[in-house]
């Protein structure tokens, strides 16, 4: 994580870039389940403290998902809660 780089969320995880005063868009990445259609909102996400390029998200759908951002591919997704993810 540079500290150019900075990420909101939605519906997505959207990763955004600071470069001479203008803000890019680098990437909305989508933490959907194969045959899912609709996206659900992810409800809270946060930076790791141990690797830069990593960020872990939340989602009312029950999915946990940690993001590698220098690729934009999900790592590793943990679909087990039963009920949606606030915190």
């Amino acid at each position: 994580r540079s500290k150019d780089c900075f990420a909101s969320s939605g519906t997505t995880l959207n990763l955004w870039q600071l470069d001479d005063g203008q803000v890019h868009s680098l990437a909305k990445l989508s933490s959907a389940r194969a045959g899912q259609q609709d996206l659900a909102p992810l409800t809270s996400f946060d930076w790791s403290t141990t690797s830069e390029h990593k960020v872990c998200t939340a989602s009312v759908d029950t999915t946990i998902t940690i993001w590698d951002i220098e690729h934009q591919r999900k790592e590793h997704q943990l679909i087990g809660h039963d009920k949606p993810i606030y915190d």
